[in-house]
């Protein structure tokens, strides 16, 4: 026959009391996190991480919390929350942040504070374009004056590579071989995009050097750029257009 057992209350207070309790910090804040798109929609199942440094942001190592997806209304938040200030990445799919809000301003107090942040995402340049680890791209199609010319281009210029990283910084990479004979180098500088994203313009190291692209398209595995140049040809200066398809080199 079932017998039942007796509940020891005083056992549970005991135990109650000697479990560890859940510590607050004092000042501190929570700060809450809204995802919408450019249409206003609200994004669920995005990926939200926050970061104590740009440099930390840019690499996407050392996250301050583990990171976090949206709810069904496009929410997520964190607590308890001691820094005034942190980073915040946002991303699912193709979208993310890049051109938009990146870092917050927290207030916090000794009775905490409820921060909220709202993060617009798409799809945009910058985030196809570049990412933490240098995202590399190739030669592909090179025209002169609307003339194909990709198959004369040398083979010492066809291996070159190009990495843009987020936050940045740009590095040309001469590949295997260097046109001069001279062993391959590569060089550093910086990338941006100018307020409309319709010219990229890199820089080398110490600014002395400054390239500015026309982007006419680009997408998921490919971009293309036109400039245009004054070159002698037959002993005569003469103006190119030139229009360069770049093709993202395969992921390993």
């Amino acid at each position: 026959m079932y017998q039942r057992k007796s509940f020891n209350f005083s056992s549970f207070l005991v135990i109650l009391f000697l479990m560890p309790a859940c510590s607050i910090p004092d000042p501190y804040g929570d700060l809450t996190v809204l995802v919408l798109d450019n249409q206003g929609n609200r994004i669920e199942e995005a990926t939200v991480t926050l970061y104590t440094s740009e440099e930390d942001y840019n690499q996407e190592v050392n996250p301050l919390l583990e990171s976090l997806l949206t709810d069904d209304n496009g929410e997520t938040s964190y607590f308890n929350l001691t820094n005034t200030s942190v980073y915040v990445d946002v991303s699912k799919d193709s979208l993310n942040n890049a051109e938009g809000v990146r870092q917050a301003e927290l207030t916090i107090t000794s009775n905490g504070f409820n921060n909220e942040i709202i993060v617009v995402v798409q799809d945009s340049r910058s985030g196809i374009l570049a990412d933490a680890d240098g995202r590399e791209w190739r030669w592909g199609r090179v025209l002169a004056n609307n003339e194909d010319i990709t198959n004369t281009i040398d083979e010492c210029s066809l291996d070159d590579r190009y990495r843009f990283f987020k936050g940045g910084k740009f590095e040309f990479d001469e590949g295997g071989s260097n046109c001069d004979g001279s062993a391959p180098t590569v060089d550093v500088g910086t990338w941006r995009f100018n307020q409309q994203q319709t010219l990229l313009i890199l820089s080398n190291s110490d600014s002395t050097r400054v390239n500015r692209l026309n982007v006419i398209a680009i997408r998921r595995g490919l971009f293309r750029v036109v400039s245009g140049e004054t070159v002698p040809i037959d002993g005569q200066e003469t103006f190119l257009q030139i229009d360069v398809t770049f093709f993202q080199t395969a992921e390993e």
